[in-house]
């Protein structure tokens, strides 16, 4: 009863026009990790439909999942509340929230039923909570389905199967169908604005794809991924792992199992074009939200690790592209949360916001200034094993049965060393697990100041090594800026390192590109920057005074 008259309130509240209100295209793409052009994650992926989005809206490069598995991560999406608080925290339950046997989640309001509350047309197809037919009342409008691609599995080890049906076409797929039924929509006139989910479901296992995309890479010149170390699980707590790696490398499928990763990242690109083709050709391209996310990262290798299922950056870490037409476009590079969405995109639709509690913060400040200095972001992730939370520079993740990671993202990109013991750090953990416990109960923005890493005219500025070990050596990569100037000095081996390098500056844009060990920037006015340096996932933040 008491959900029955929330909407109700809802609806009466509900005083815009149609005209006023824009549509939302809601897109999701199952265990997409940042291996994309636009993201950084993998150079030799190739997504130019994604990247082209990413260009006309802001990508949010350090972008994270309420969880490492697709019920709860979708689930906290979608109703605004965190896994831990839903007790959702696997892939387990959650099939229908009106038989809950707590009643607070029976009375949820999801996204979907909210937008509906405010005079939209919710529609859904393919997968966007954890089953297609899960929760079916809360959409208006519930499409048919659809999974992948249907090509026979041809290879398998440790799990992973992956492979393709020589004769299966493109248009065959559940994948292409479920991008049609939202083009199709598109084509359409509606009389009430829309809020319409499309979702993709590979690169989910099994890792099928028409031929035509398994074509397109070569295993003996794909690489292993950057972050790979060996006996990386020595200082690791690693809970949830499942550590196939020795499987894979005994069995000599390791480039294999990458480039059917990569098959299906280009599948899906492909499936993403035909539905934003769609709807630059509609009535509807200019009055639209797009919003593209994945649910959760994917390891192929990294931490010995394959699949997802840890509180590790790269099972936590996503692609989040937000475009609103009317809005700016560029990269943030501020950590976000998916469960920002829901505040999110009620912002930017125009529409009232709800007078229940949903969890997040509202990103529309970033859409307008990805860069703003004024902002300050973490990201929680929560799972069955514990919680972890990540800010600029560290992420700290405290397991249930007490024990510790921490890990500077500035120095340790790939996350090597866990620094949960080391003294000189003491405070910093501190910090971060305050604001871990802060995030759980009630405050999205726990921290008063962000972090800058290089600092013009300051005689004490510091250099940023990356690298595996904590002190110096010889084959780690420093960086470090003049006194008293912006240039800044890239060394590897102690010899100037021929890298290639990209400088983010105001609203996210590129300003510079290039190669070499000198990085001038005494042309470029004060403020702050991104540094995104070859090989490395994490951009670094410069600020010049």
């Amino acid at each position: 009863m008491k959900r029955i008259l929330l909407l109700m309130v809802c609806i009466l509240c509900s005083t815009l026009s149609h005209a006023q209100k824009k549509n939302v295209l809601f897109i999701a793409i199952d265990d997409l990790n940042d291996w994309t052009g636009a993201f950084g994650g993998n150079p030799q992926s190739i997504t130019p439909n994604l990247d082209a989005l990413a260009n006309k809206g802001v990508a949010f490069q350090n972008a994270y999942c309420a969880s490492p598995v697709c019920n709860p991560s979708r689930t906290a999406i979608l109703t605004g509340r965190r896994p831990h608080a839903t007790g959702l925290v696997n892939n387990d339950g959650g099939r229908n929230f009106r038989e809950d046997d707590q009643q607070w989640v029976r009375e949820l309001i999801t996204m979907p039923e909210y937008f509906s509350s405010q005079g939209y047309e919710s529609v859904a197809q393919g997968k966007i909570f954890h089953k297609h037919d899960s929760n079916p009342e809360v959409w208006d409008v519930l499409g048919p389905g659809g999974q992948g691609a249907a090509g026979g599995v041809n290879d398998e080890v440790a799990g992973i199967s992956w492979g393709y049906s020589p004769n299966e076409k493109l248009e065959e797929t559940g994948d292409w169908k479920s991008a049609d039924y939202g083009a199709q929509y598109l084509a359409k006139n509606h009389d009430k604005p829309f809020f319409l989910a499309i979702g993709l479901f590979r690169p989910h296992l099994p890792f099928r794809a028409p031929k035509e995309f398994f074509d397109l890479f070569d295993p003996d010149t794909l690489n292993i991924p950057a972050g790979y170390k060996a006996n990386d699980l020595q200082d690791a707590y690693s809970r949830g792992s499942n550590n196939k790696l020795s499987e894979v490398q005994a069995a000599g499928k390791w480039k294999e199992v990458i480039r059917a990763y990569l098959a299906c990242i280009a599948f899906a690109d492909a499936n993403l074009g035909h539905l934003i083709d769609a709807l630059d050709d509609s009535q509807y391209a200019d009055n639209t939200i797009v919003v593209l996310w994945g649910d959760h990262g994917w390891h192929l290798g990294e931490k010995e690790h394959f699949q997802k299922f840890t509180l590790w950056e790269r099972a936590i870490k996503t692609p989040l592209i937000i475009y609103d037409p009317s809005k700016g476009s560029g990269n943030s590079f501020y950590p976000v949360s998916l469960q920002d969405l829901y505040p999110t995109l009620v912002s930017l639709a125009g529409i009232e916001q709800p007078d229940f509690e949903v969890r997040g913060r509202d990103l529309t400040p970033l859409l307008e200034d990805p860069d703003r200095e004024d902002w300050c972001g973490a990201a929680l992730t929560s799972y069955s094993t514990g919680h972890s939370i990540r800010s600029n520079q560290f992420r700290y993740t405290l397991y249930n049965n007490g024990e510790e990671e921490l890990y500077d993202h500035k120095n340790d990109p790939w996350e090597w060393e866990n620094l949960a013991n080391h003294s000189d750090l003491a405070d910093q953990k501190q910090q971060m697990a305050e604001a871990l416990n802060q995030m759980k109960e009630f405050e999205e923005s726990p921290f008063e100041q962000c972090e800058s890493v290089v600092v013009r005219d300051s005689q004490t500025s510091e250099g940023i090594k990356l690298g595996i070990n904590m002190e110096y050596q010889e084959n780690d990569i420093l960086i470090y800026p003049n006194p008293s100037d912006g240039i800044l000095h890239i060394l590897k081996q102690n010899q100037y390192w021929e890298a290639s390098y990209q400088v983010f500056g105001a609203n996210g844009v590129e300003l510079i590109q290039g190669t070499g060990g000198l990085l001038d920037m005494n042309s470029n006015a004060a403020g702050r920057y991104w540094l995104r340096l070859e090989g490395y996932e994490s951009a670094i933040p410069i600020l010049l005074n």
